[in-house]
């Protein structure tokens, strides 16, 4: 339901204080909206086409279809009507009309939640489906959706680290901040990224500066902490899958290999790898980071140096590791569990 939309019958305003907004006051435009900005207390001015807000909004439609016949507010010599939301959100959404590209959509920006917040709101309130989807669609692809997804971001990650002397300290300077895409996703009914946005928060360096803690609500601190709690309750319980799988007779056919040598070898390897990180570097894994820590462990790598070689122990402990952070991945949504009210 649309409120406070001003459309009185008043003469023409045209001296009245407010000035034209440079890019989306059309001199052939039929109709002028106005705002008012909060920050900076003036008014603004957008001369549009009815038909062109009409096609991209049912709400506008309704709108002028209410207001046709009357003789309205006038400015210009056009019917005026003026919005209650701020003229910043209001110019955004109308600029983003005639021009999708106008949309503060970058590619792993930080900032996105937050500058997209106001356009958001009207395009749900007028129901600008084609603005709202754009939107929708962005952030949605800014965060994993499959532990693939995940691993590839993993390594656009490290290849920050790696290419950066000194190693950037504000990790979400860089990279989607998960505590504002959780209000965003939380507000505006987007359920699919937070279980790795939570997953990303509750594996977050401590202390991180660029972490915006401040938008989180009471219910979500509550669930980060409890989610984080059951990540690190089943760690252990995750190496000693692993560890049995490595230990068992599965994985080793070869006929040489008597009393199970290799694979006591290499279960000791693996609590030993997967215990051992430094839980300051943030490029690091962490107890709260299974994902990482697994990620992390190469056994083809390693097991020359923990002194096993056999090629069936490596590819039975490498499918172990899948297994389980696959299925670490997929019960994320009940280590962090949610409900988005409608």
């Amino acid at each position: 339901m649309i409120d406070h939309l001003d459309i009185r019958i008043k003469p023409d305003t045209s001296e009245l204080d407010g000035q034209r907004h440079p890019s989306l006051y059309f001199t052939d435009g039929d109709i002028v909206i106005s705002a008012t900005s909060r920050a900076k207390s003036y008014t603004e001015l957008y001369r549009v086409d009815r038909i062109f807000l009409a096609r991209h909004s049912p709400v506008f439609k309704d709108m002028f279809s209410l207001g046709k016949g009357r003789d309205d507010e006038q400015y210009d010599g056009a019917p005026r009507v003026h919005l209650p939301e701020d003229a910043e959100d209001v110019a955004a959404l109308l600029g983003a009309l005639y021009h999708t590209s106008n949309l503060p959509l970058t590619r792993y920006s930080p900032d996105t939640p937050q500058k997209v917040q106001g356009i958001m709101r009207l395009a749900v309130k007028y129901d600008v489906e084609s603005i709202r989807t754009t939107i929708m669609k962005h952030i949605e692809g800014e965060w994993p959706h499959t532990l693939a997804d995940w691993e590839k971001l993993q390594n656009e990650r490290a290849k920050l680290y790696l290419s950066a002397s000194p190693p950037p300290t504000r990790l979400y300077d860089h990279f989607p901040e998960p505590a504002s895409a959780i209000a965003f996703a939380m507000e505006f009914h987007c359920p699919s990224i937070l279980p790795a946005a939570f997953y990303e928060l509750a594996a977050a360096p401590t202390g991180d500066p660029s972490i915006h803690w401040g938008f989180l609500h009471h219910t979500d601190l509550l669930r980060l902490i409890a989610g984080k709690s059951a990540l690190v309750a089943q760690w252990m319980p995750t190496v000693g899958n692993i560890e049995r799988n490595a230990s068992s007779g599965y994985f080793c056919s070869n006929r040489f290999h008597q009393g199970c040598f290799c694979r006591k070898i290499a279960a000791n390897c693996i609590i030993d790898t997967l215990q051992d990180a430094d839980d300051n570097d943030p490029s690091t894994p962490r107890v709260a980071d299974p994902l990482s820590y697994l990620r992390h462990f190469d056994v083809a790598k390693n097991r020359q140096s923990a002194g096993f070689s056999c090629d069936k122990t490596v590819e039975g402990i490498s499918n172990s590791i899948k297994s389980e952070a696959q299925r670490i991945w997929d019960q994320l949504p009940e280590y962090f569990p949610y409900t988005i009210s409608s």
